[in-house]
């Protein structure tokens, strides 16, 4: 049986609720746009979730904030190896406390493809925990948000919690990547072709809050494109649009359905969504850096990671690999072996896993 049907008609709590109820065995694989993720279920329990790199407890809060989106549930499917010990409940409950946490932190981080910088007027030395130099580390003031989270193999939820105490203690700062927006284009608009694009903004922005009664909180941004316009601020006018509606979704929303919204609008102005290729980072006068206090790493931690990592893209065949980083007790062995199994990865095509293993080995350098 494949039960079938779209996110927005029918949340995630209620199809896990009837296929809890049913206790039902199979796979739900959920579409939004090119994001993909599956909950396997087992007996109408879930037992393991997959979110682009994320998998187990993470990626299923991941997907819990989709709220648009298509969704089809595979009954008798294959379902993976539990990585999931949590009830259905909790795990429901969990999510809908990070949804309003998530509330909570988009009030300082607007956007999730906003561009991590040193803060300017930052102390010339600051002391870091394990979790702030892993972001810390990984800022080069062109990667956005959710390429730091990547890179960590971490969600954008748990990355931003970090982030967010980064921000309030003025070590890091936001810039705005409007990168993948094809702005030389909208400076040839007319008036009637800039208005009848922001109608279309607005009303993509207002198909993400189908059936809910939040679409309202999308009218100051279009009242205040208005207002730009008829000063004849036509540009300002637009990009504040497309910034005032992205805060409001991402606040309300969370951030997977901010980078759909954002998606819609670069395709709408002309450009290429994700496949859009960046525009180089405009040149900038040097700041001085910023000197931090490296923690002592965390060699535990980071050896449960790769074996994760190895496990993930390798899979059973790949036991022997696992067993030899877990069985590491020194860095140079770690740094050996997970070397090993990254170059592995590549020559199986296993690209992605292999990034995020070298992430891992930096730390160790």
């Amino acid at each position: 049986m494949v039960f079938k049907g779209s996110l927005a008609e029918l949340p995630l709590t209620d199809i896990l609720q009837l296929v809890a109820v049913s206790t039902k065995t199979g796979v739900l694989t959920l579409h939004n746009g090119s994001a993909r993720g599956e909950i396997h279920v087992d007996k109408g329990q879930i037992v393991h979730a997959t979110s682009g790199l994320l998998a187990g407890e993470q990626a299923f809060f991941e997907l819990a904030r989709w709220l648009t989106g298509e969704f089809d549930f595979t009954q008798d499917a294959q379902v993976a190896p539990r990585t999931i010990a949590t009830s259905n409940t909790n795990l429901l409950l969990e999510a809908a406390r990070q949804i309003d946490e998530w509330k909570l932190l988009a009030k300082k981080i607007g956007s999730t493809r906003m561009v991590l910088v040193f803060a300017p007027h930052a102390e010339s030395s600051v002391s870091l925990s394990p979790q702030e130099w892993a972001v810390v580390s990984r800022v080069d003031e062109r990667r956005n948000i959710d390429e730091i989270a990547a890179a960590m193999g971490q969600s954008a939820f748990e990355t931003c919690k970090v982030i967010h105490g980064l921000l309030t203690s003025e070590v890091l700062a936001l810039r705005e990547d409007l990168r993948r927006l094809p702005i030389d284009r909208l400076r040839l608009l007319s008036n009637s072709e800039q208005n009848r694009l922001a109608s279309e903004i607005h009303r993509s922005a207002a198909d993400l809050f189908a059936g809910q009664s939040r679409a309202a909180d999308l009218d100051g941004a279009l009242r205040l494109y208005r207002a730009e316009h008829e000063s004849g601020r036509a540009l300002d006018a637009l990009l504040d649009l497309v910034r005032e509606t992205e805060k409001t979704v991402s606040g309300l929303l969370g951030p997977h359905q901010a980078r759909a919204f954002l998606d819609r609008v670069a395709l709408l102005m002309g450009g290429e969504g994700e496949r859009a290729t960046p525009a180089p980072a405009p040149v900038r006068p040097p700041e001085p850096p910023v000197r931090v206090v490296r923690p002592p790493v965390d060699l535990g931690k980071i050896r449960s990671r790769l074996a994760e990592l190895a496990y993930q893209g390798l899979g059973p065949e790949g036991e022997i690999h696992v067993l030899r980083i877990e069985r590491a007790k020194r860095s140079d062995e770690l740094l050996k072996l997970g070397a090993a199994s990254r170059d592995l990865l590549r020559r199986i095509g296993k690209e992605e896993v292999a990034n995020a293993i070298e992430v891992e080995l930096g730390l160790l350098a």
